[in-house]
């Protein structure tokens, strides 16, 4: 019975993000932000969390135009055509993306929208999470050397024998 009462004090002190599409990956070490864009106006808006996340920090009127310069061109059209395609279609997006921040630094941030109505049926904005997942990435990616490490340091002996054993039977051979 204490088990299933600490169990449901966890529950009621889970923070629950305003919007509700906190991603389900999330983890508690994770930087996350929310963004708005409302069609009719263009109107894009993201929160002080991800505005600090960017590194936008000094700009005072942040635009889309802004958020998009820190992504190279090929990334732009992706993020541009995940848009459009949870737009026509009606449905969620979600999509990983490489950033440089004004700093130089390179960040990883994974980003989500929903579409969000209001009256008559119509999609009036979408609004969504950004996370910084470059923790994750490098944590991966470093796991992933020291894999690939490991796994030619039994090669490497592997082959020395091997070639010995070539050049011990070509001698004997002589």
């Amino acid at each position: 019975m204490e088990r299933v009462d600490t169990i449901k004090k966890r529950i009621r002190n889970l923070p629950i993000n305003k919007s509700g599409i906190s991603p389900e990956y999330s983890n508690p070490g994770t930087y996350v932000g929310y963004w708005k864009f409302v069609f009719e106006s263009g109107k894009f808006t993201i929160c002080p969390k991800a505005k600090k996340m960017l590194e936008l920090g000094r700009v005072t009127n942040i635009s889309l135009r802004n958020v998009l310069k820190l992504m190279r061109p090929c990334q732009v059209g992706k993020l541009v055509r995940e848009f459009k395609f949870a737009c026509v279609h009606d449905c969620n997006f979600e999509t990983e993306l490489k950033l440089i921040t004004p700093t130089g630094k390179i960040k990883w941030v994974r980003i989500a929208g929903v579409l969000y109505y209001r009256r008559w049926g119509t999609a009036e904005q979408m609004i969504g999470v950004i996370e910084d997942t470059t923790q994750k990435i490098n944590e991966e990616s470093l796991s992933l050397a020291v894999i690939n490490h490991e796994l030619r340091s039994p090669l490497t002996i592997i082959k020395l024998n091997v070639q010995l054993l070539i050049n011990m039977l070509s001698a004997g051979n002589d």
